[in-house]
């Protein structure tokens, strides 16, 4: 079913895109989806953007309140350059959004990571009102300190044990981008540990 030859070689117009046709006069194709290398990256959303479609998820959807949104650059440290976004070179940044829930604050970081620099978790912190925007100048220091790290220890040691967590993001297989279908699980994630924890 070739037709050419050499490096000209193309397939038949008169091939089945699926299995063998029943009539038999059409042959199979033979697809390989295992290794899909379709350039689909434009149906992604940024890991940052993605986040705060997630939030407005827990919002609509799981009954949270936000009680405050957030952003603020990560300080430059030394002649340390992750404070910007090593494709873009903007300024990372800081999401730190708060959120209340049966009168119970809860505060979720996360850092921009859409250049791929870190695989960095979501934070979901369980604190005061306002104990993030209280701390902050002393959180991002911690953070550029452990070179776009969580500085759990310093969580541990003002809010105490089991006040904290990682929350993995999504898999993807396209590095610092998520698809829009996971928005939901992952949102869902959050709620399903905070559940658990009280």
């Amino acid at each position: 079913n070739i037709i050419g030859d050499g490096e000209k070689e193309a397939l038949d117009n008169d091939l089945s895109p699926n299995e063998k046709e029943e009539s038999g006069d059409l042959p199979g194709g033979a697809w390989n989806n295992l290794d899909d290398q379709t350039d689909d990256a434009h149906l992604y959303i940024g890991k940052f953007q993605a986040f705060f479609k997630m939030i407005d998820t827990l919002v609509a959807k799981h009954g949270f309140k936000l009680v405050r949104k957030e952003i603020v650059k990560l300080p430059k440290l030394g002649d340390g350059k992750k404070h910007r976004l090593a494709d873009t070179q903007n300024p990372r940044c800081l999401a730190n959004v708060e959120l209340g829930l049966s009168n119970q604050s809860y505060t979720l970081l996360e850092i921009d990571t859409s250049d791929g620099a870190a695989k960095l978790s979501t934070m979901l912190l369980k604190s005061a009102p306002g104990w993030v925007s209280e701390n902050e100048k002393k959180i991002l220091q911690r953070i550029m300190k452990k070179s776009l790290g969580w500085p759990t220890d310093y969580f541990k040691e003002q809010l105490g044990e089991k006040t904290y967590t990682g929350i993995p993001h999504p898999k993807s297989k396209h590095s610092g981008a998520l698809p829009p279908e996971v928005i939901d699980p992952w949102a869902q994630r959050i709620v399903n540990w905070i559940r658990r924890k009280t």
